[in-house]
């Protein structure tokens, strides 16, 4: 069974990495290829959510506004209204969409709803698994060490292993990739007319969303959704491009240009497309 998955994954790779592949859909064809059953290889295992990968309908009036009111209704993994306690949210959130240029409103606007569609789907996938299981599993970091010689045994994982709904979890990444892959070619686009608008960090149920302009800046958060930084030399601290909790599941980090330095000082955190339980895409 491992030979014909390591043939999978090298005619894959070798398919979509190669220089000058076209982004849009090289994250979303890796997942698609890779989507194998441990137990049957070359059976793909995610749900066909073809609703799902439609492009979102907004107004043509602050679309991102109008992304970021769909954001506030996520619900969690019970189906119930996620409880949001951010102070003023929404006046926040207004003060900082208006620092963004208009051009970029509509493109994030349809991710963000991309990426509201793909929580759903995580939350799908962890709906039968006990908050505290949840975040035992999350915390354990020796597990790839431990694993050749069978040094320790989790009996938490196997427990974890069978309340997921692994096709729904891989069905969010995948549309993750997907969406990510659409939103680069579209704001590598913009790139060149932002201009300088310094900093807009936005709250959000699903995590902080953070947009900086092309000029040199130092990221380092703990509860990002999304950085998108359009170019300098920055740098990046700590958690990047990985999800940093169960609550947050999603995370992903979009650098257009520059020579960016990453430094993370704690070996136990996650870090640089890094996803534990969750998606974590770091591009750059």
């Amino acid at each position: 069974m491992v030979y014909p998955f390591g043939k999978v994954m090298e005619k894959t790779a070798g398919k979509f990495l190669q220089p000058g592949y076209n982004e849009k859909d090289m994250l979303y064809n890796i997942l698609y290829y890779l989507g194998i059953d441990k137990l049957n290889p070359g059976l793909f295992r995610g749900y066909y959510d073809y609703e799902g990968l439609n492009p979102p309908k907004l107004p043509e009036e602050e679309p991102l506004l109008a992304a970021y009111n769909r954001m506030l209704s996520v619900k969690n993994r019970h189906g119930e209204l996620n409880h949001y306690s951010c102070p003023n949210h929404q006046k926040r959130a207004e003060s900082e969409i208006e620092k963004l240029p208009r051009e970029l409103h509509s493109p994030l606007g349809k991710y963000l709803v991309y990426l509201k569609r793909s929580y759903n789907w995580h939350m799908k996938g962890i709906r039968n698994v006990e908050k505290e299981d949840l975040n035992k599993v999350y915390q354990i970091r020796d597990f790839g060490r431990i694993q050749p010689g069978a040094q320790k045994f989790y009996p938490s994982i196997e427990d974890l292993e069978k309340s997921l709904d692994k096709s729904a979890i891989f069905t969010a990444s995948q549309q993750v990739s997907f969406a990510t892959g659409g939103f680069v070619n579209e704001v590598k686009k913009l790139s060149n007319d932002v201009g300088k608008f310094g900093i807009a960090s936005i709250p959000t149920p699903m995590g902080r969303i953070v947009i900086s302009d092309s000029q040199t800046h130092s990221h380092n958060y703990s509860d990002a959704l999304l950085i998108v930084d359009f170019g300098g030399d920055d740098q990046y601290k700590g958690i990047v491009g990985a999800n940093p909790s169960p609550k947050i599941p999603i995370s992903i980090c979009i650098d257009l240009s520059g020579n960016d330095t990453y430094k993370n000082s704690n070996k136990n955190l996650a870090t640089q497309g890094g996803g534990i339980l969750g998606t974590g895409i770091l591009m750059d």
